[in-house]
């Protein structure tokens, strides 16, 4: 019977024209954004462009410059260095690439890592570059193509807060430059379902869903003339009812998660190509330790919070359905409910319970990378943490759910 009741809810949610027109509206933006994606990917063919048209700038300064002096040999050495790394873009010698890059970086950098020199808040400090190098290695070490640009500004950390530039007081043009090219964008199917991860696992993804299923309860009506009644004639009582929805809801959006990934992935197969799994993605560490992790974790970790902000939030929805038995008051309660908890979640943020509050884990990228530990300064904001966390706040409000609708119920008879 529980089997059967929750295929039936599924197919009334599927059926449903309310339902079909939001997966429609999210089709048209998954498309729209990958073409935004798509148009500000940085193509290996521009690289090799801008590098060539540099050489070729050096090429000049070269002829013009005296042989066998001091700085014709300097000169020199530099352009070999950059014309062999042109060549390396051309072959696809990625290891030769990296290696390239690391060679770019101060000369100390070990030396001032050993002697924990991490006081300076100026870009690049010295975590963005001992990360930087560790990003290189990795991709060395995976054979991995990277996602363009490799400029010395294309990596930055939460950890980078200043952006000075010699001769110049204000630091706006240099932190502008920053934000430009760190915003890498790839439209390979993995990483740019890295994109997407970012934007819809967090406060708007979870507007969007409740938006989807915010009449699965209510639509029945709850009142005493509800169809609710209609369906307790069946062998099953009012609680049944409300637990094949809640299921019902979970299994479809796990479905619909499940879906969006495979959406994202042929676009980019089909556009561009798969990507790699195990490109790295930074996660942030206490004192300034670190470690990568690959895209295929980082994307399975963020859904699977975000399945539990969203397990969260349902449980509201359910909590205000049985209260309000309105959709619209509903719905409009749990929106607000989560806006207000996220509002004073930030007020509260420095307090010794903060890692306790459940809306602090709604954007589910900056918790699984622990950036948002580390721009807090506080390491008690962890992925485990937020599940448990999670879990245990949606047990307690499907328990008053259960209680309240227990007591209605008593007193309808």
């Amino acid at each position: 019977m529980w089997f059967r009741m929750v295929q039936f809810e599924v197919s009334k949610i599927f059926k449903t024209k309310y339902f079909r027109m939001f997966s429609f509206i999210l089709l048209l933006f998954l498309i729209a954004y990958y073409i935004f994606v798509y148009i500000n990917t940085t193509r290996l063919d521009e690289v090799v462009s801008n590098l060539e048209g540099t050489l070729t700038s050096m090429e000049k300064q070269l002829a013009e410059t005296e042989e066998g002096t001091t700085e014709y040999e300097i000169f020199n050495n530099v352009y070999e260095k950059h014309r062999h790394e042109v060549e390396a873009y051309k072959k696809h010698d990625w290891p030769a690439v990296m290696n390239y890059q690391i060679e770019l970086l101060p000369p100390d950098l070990d030396s001032n890592i050993v002697s924990r020199q991490y006081y300076t808040s100026s870009f690049p400090t010295l975590f963005t570059m001992e990360t930087r190098r560790a990003q290189y290695n990795w991709l060395i070490e995976k054979e991995i193509e990277p996602v363009f640009w490799l400029w010395d500004v294309s990596w930055k950390t939460a950890y980078d807060l200043y952006y000075p530039m010699a001769g110049v007081g204000d630091d706006e043009f240099l932190r502008q430059i920053v934000e430009k090219y760190s915003n890498q964008y790839s439209s390979t199917g993995i990483y740019y379902a890295k994109h997407v991860a970012g934007l819809l696992f967090s406060l708007g993804g979870v507007v969007f869903f409740l938006l989807l299923f915010g009449d699965v309860v209510t639509k029945e009506g709850l009142a005493k003339n509800g169809s609710i009644h209609l369906l307790r004639t069946q062998p099953i009582n009012r609680h049944g009812i409300l637990v094949g929805k809640f299921i019902a809801i979970l299994l479809v959006s796990f479905v619909f998660l499940v879906g969006i990934g495979a959406i994202l992935v042929v676009l980019g197969a089909i556009f561009d190509r798969l990507g790699d799994w195990d490109y790295p993605v930074l996660v942030y560490g206490e004192d300034y330790a670190f470690e990568f992790i690959n895209m295929g974790t980082f994307i399975l970790k963020s859904a699977l919070l975000f399945f539990m902000v969203l397990l969260f939030c349902y449980s509201l929805l359910f909590l205000y359905s049985i209260l309000a038995k309105r959709m619209i008051l509903a719905l409009g309660l749990t929106i607000l409910t989560i806006l207000l908890g996220v509002q004073l979640a930030e007020q509260s943020i420095l307090s010794s319970f903060a890692h306790y509050i459940p809306f602090h884990y709604f954007s589910t990228a900056d918790i699984v990378t622990m950036e948002f530990a580390a721009t807090l300064k506080n390491f008690n904001f962890t992925y485990t943490t937020g599940m448990m966390v999670l879990a245990i706040c949606s047990g307690v409000l499907l328990v008053a759910t259960y209680m309240l609708s227990l007591f209605q119920y008593k007193s309808q008879r």
